[in-house]
């Protein structure tokens, strides 16, 4: 099957409650392009992810991006449990002490979080995991396979109207062929004409004149 060089692929995945999502997109090129976009942290990945496109495609610029579900880089914010909990403890020992009810209020908002520091942590992403890394590895595959499925699509799309053109070109080339006996035998006559108003009273052979007209006709372009 014919395979265009533009086309798009992408996949997603979670792991340990964060979100990775590759997209691959690829357009003309004449040789093997790849631009690889992800943390430095996971430079190990990247001859894994080259070698697989070369395998799949000969040519096209390919630009690969991993995108990472966490709001704040390579930081992401967790509650501190062990916190909260010491703080309802004292809550239900305050309860019980002064016979009345201490509670952590359910209406918990961002501008608590800000007061209670201590109660958010944050944790670094840890990009170490042989499992993230397999993960990831099938989610490069996964984008690599539907970006081949689109040019593939788009590659039958092109092949067809390359033929839909070729059909419109023979068809337009058999009405040529059928009009070439008219056309040729009318040159043939107008430059008779010409040649014989030019000459006016002259004898001219008229077998080498018919030799030199049809050595004109037949150099023409139609």
């Amino acid at each position: 099957m014919i395979q265009s060089m533009t086309g798009f692929g992408s996949s997603e995945g979670k792991f340990n409650g964060v979100n990775y999502k590759v997209e691959i997109r690829s357009v003309n090129q004449r040789y093997c392009d790849i631009n690889v976009r992800f943390p430095d942290e996971l430079g190990r990945l990247e001859p894994v992810v080259r070698t697989a496109i070369t395998n799949a495609f000969s040519r096209g610029k390919f630009e690969v991006n991993l995108f990472i579900g966490t709001q704040s880089g390579d930081e992401y914010p967790t509650l501190n449990m062990s916190i909260i909990n010491r703080y309802r403890a004292i809550l239900k020992t305050a309860s019980e002490a002064f016979n009345t009810n201490f509670s952590i209020d359910n209406k918990l908002s961002l501008s608590d979080l800000h007061v209670l520091t201590e109660k958010v942590s944050f944790k670094k992403m840890d990009y170490s995991s042989r499992k993230a890394d397999e993960l990831l590895i099938n989610l490069f595959k996964e984008a690599i396979e539907n970006l081949g499925k689109m040019r593939l699509k788009e590659g039958d799309i092109i092949c067809r109207d390359i033929k839909k053109r070729i059909g419109k070109l023979q068809s337009m080339i058999k009405k040529i062929n059928r009009h070439i006996p008219q056309v040729v035998s009318h040159m043939k006559k107008h430059y008779l004409e010409k040649i014989r108003e030019i000459a006016g009273t002259i004898t001219l052979d008229v077998n080498r004149i018919h030799q030199e007209v049809a050595m004109m006709v037949e150099r023409t372009d139609i």
